[in-house]
């Protein structure tokens, strides 16, 4: 919510093993935000854009890019590569 400079609250996350979705589910889902000092509720669902790469295009072209940078998406990696650093900014979309 960028009039209101407020978290609306999205992730992405992309498992890298199916076999954890079920427990990730079953801890996060209808959860209250306690620690947030907010009401907000989580609710877990697939997403309509699946995988990391397709994610990140997506954003890459997405008008919140031109909003603040405390505002734009970012990617945490679990397991970065080789001299990667665990999160890193989605870069605006190159013209052309």
């Amino acid at each position: 919510d960028f009039q209101n400079k407020c978290n609306i609250g999205y992730a992405f996350i992309n498992f890298v093993d199916a076999r954890t979705i079920v427990r990730f589910y079953k801890h996060f889902h209808d959860r209250r935000w306690s620690h947030f000092n907010s009401g907000k509720i989580c609710a877990i669902a697939y997403a309509r854009i699946q995988g990391r790469d397709a994610l990140v295009s997506r954003f890459e072209n997405s008008s919140v890019m031109e909003m603040d940078r405390d505002c734009r998406p970012v990617v945490f990696d679990t397991v970065p590569q080789p001299g990667a650093d665990m999160f890193t900014p989605v870069p605006p979309a190159s013209p052309g």
